[in-house]
């Protein structure tokens, strides 16, 4: 899963790092001012740098290179260690000073990941963003798609989510841009707010405002997400069969090879319905496929899994 979301920044992040450079971090930088150089760097390195490039600001002696990193989890182990040597392989390589921002999307509202490293031979630190405080607004006020879906993954303070949710998918659908493509963001969307258990929701906000995406010809749904479809369910027996399965797994009164046989259903589905119980990838895929096909509505889902 943490590749969608590195797919999904490595695809915008070139119409984002002037929004979150000049209004995030108060960088104050201009497009003329950003030089490309190389992200591979010369040593054996874990991964490449998210964003790298040179800031050319008055003159020589006052440019850096601007570093950031994109964290969906909280590495508070490594982090720090990583972004030290990052600075020393960038400042060895071009003799500049170097501005590092490591920007955490993932799911706690304040990471642990340690920003400064102290030692008799060693002052350094990284600055650490956390967009979670960030306020809604700031997104959703945004004049590009990239940042009206990062919405997502922000602060939204008093509001509830369905209001949020609603108010980003009404940005795609009535925006006046005629070549935008609508589907490619609301499927971004649909990715991104798995960050915040809101998968859910979207789809649901999908279907009720008659948004022009099929979510059936998503490519991660049509290579496995339909479960009960694919794996020997009658639509028209699901609701009972569903809700008397997941009560006898839960109450543990037969085994499910036994629960597979009395229902005429395939083991790996009821093998899947027990991971849904207690395994939150495995109940996402199951609430997608119900939603999606309409078996189930949000509410009644959720009395299944928590009744």
């Amino acid at each position: 899963m943490a590749q969608d979301y590195d797919k999904i920044i490595k695809e915008n992040i070139e119409n984002l790092i002037l929004p979150i450079a000049n209004n995030l971090l108060n960088l104050g930088i201009e497009e003329q001012n950003l030089e490309e150089i190389p992200d591979d760097l010369q040593y054996t390195i874990e991964r490449k740098p998210d964003f790298l490039k040179k800031v050319n600001t008055l003159g020589k002696s006052q440019s850096y290179i601007l570093h950031i990193e994109f964290q969906t989890s909280d590495e508070s182990a490594n982090m720090l260690y990583r972004m030290l040597f990052y600075t020393a392989m960038l400042m060895r390589a071009y003799k500049t000073d170097v501005k590092q921002y490591v920007i955490y999307i993932g799911k706690k509202k304040k990471p642990n990941m340690p920003v400064e490293l102290q030692t008799e031979n060693i002052s350094f630190r990284y600055n650490l963003l956390t967009f979670s405080q960030i306020p809604y607004q700031h997104f959703l006020e945004a004049e590009t798609p990239e940042e009206w879906i990062l919405t997502i993954l922000a602060n939204f303070q008093d509001q509830d989510a369905d209001y949020i949710v609603e108010k980003i998918i009404s940005k795609i659908k009535y925006s006046n841009n005629e070549t935008l493509d609508k589907q490619r963001y609301v499927k971004q969307l649909e990715v991104l707010s798995q960050l915040r258990g809101l998968q859910h929701l979207i789809i649901k906000k999908i279907t009720t405002m008659a948004f022009e995406y099929d979510i059936k010809k998503d490519l991660r749904f049509i290579e496995g997400v339909s479960y009960g479809e694919e794996l020997g369910l009658k639509r028209g027996e699901e609701r009972s069969i569903i809700a008397t399965v997941l009560k006898m797994l839960k109450e543990k009164v037969l085994d499910k090879a036994t629960i597979a046989s009395i229902f005429n259903i395939k083991l790996d589905y009821v093998e899947l319905l027990a991971q849904a119980i207690s395994d939150k990838s495995a109940r996402e895929k199951v609430v997608k496929d119900l939603l999606v096909r309409e078996i189930f509505n949000e509410q009644e889902i959720q009395e299944l899994f928590e009744g």
